[in-house]
């Protein structure tokens, strides 16, 4: 994600249209279950239109509420990194760590604290979970290139495609009775 959006400004922007986009997606999901259940059965498509029309009323919130977090998120993701000078997994833990508090402080002191904890507990196994697949993945690779060694074949074998010329008519011998023309072509 840092090699692909490397100013701070442009990846904010980015991810928070993402979570805005995932959160209504998210959302139109689960409130169109949700107001398809809820509605009394009716005839003529009423639990359809109950459906639809929680999508309309809920959906907006949800998709703001993501994109919402998603900035904060965002932003304290880059001072942290702005402060740290670094570009590493620490800063998504630190920035969401804090942002699980800041956005759950309206409930108490203490929520904010046992929500930071959580957050804190979540980023830190996704991120040792990321660094887990990272190094297996490599590991792999790795074990590829040396069978592909130790079988005499080389390391990377690019994958292209091979186009072959179109081979020219075949020549056709004719050969005449006369044995001085034997075995000419024309």
């Amino acid at each position: 994600m840092y090699n692909d959006i490397p100013d701070h400004r442009y990846r904010f922007v980015d991810l928070v249209g993402d979570a805005f986009v995932v959160g209504a997606g998210c959302g139109s999901t689960f409130h169109f279950v949700k107001g398809f259940r809820s509605s009394p059965a009716k005839g003529g498509g009423g639990r359809l239109a109950a459906a639809v029309r929680a999508v309309c009323t809920n959906t907006p919130r949800v998709s703001g509420s993501f994109g919402a977090a998603m900035a904060v998120i965002c932003a304290l993701e880059s001072v942290v990194s702005l402060a740290r000078q670094r570009e590493d997994h620490w800063n998504s833990i630190l920035a969401d760590t804090a942002s699980y508090g800041l956005l759950s402080v309206r409930r108490g002191a203490s929520a904010a604290a046992l929500s930071a904890l959580y957050g804190a507990t979540f980023f830190t196994g996704l991120a040792g979970a990321y660094l887990a697949a990272e190094s297996w993945h490599g590991r792999l690779l790795a074990s590829g290139r040396e069978w592909r060694i130790k079988d005499g074949l080389p390391a990377l074998v690019p994958i292209r495609r091979i186009s072959i010329p179109p081979c020219p008519a075949p020549a056709v011998a004719v050969v005449h009775g006369d044995p001085a023309n034997a075995g000419t072509v024309e």
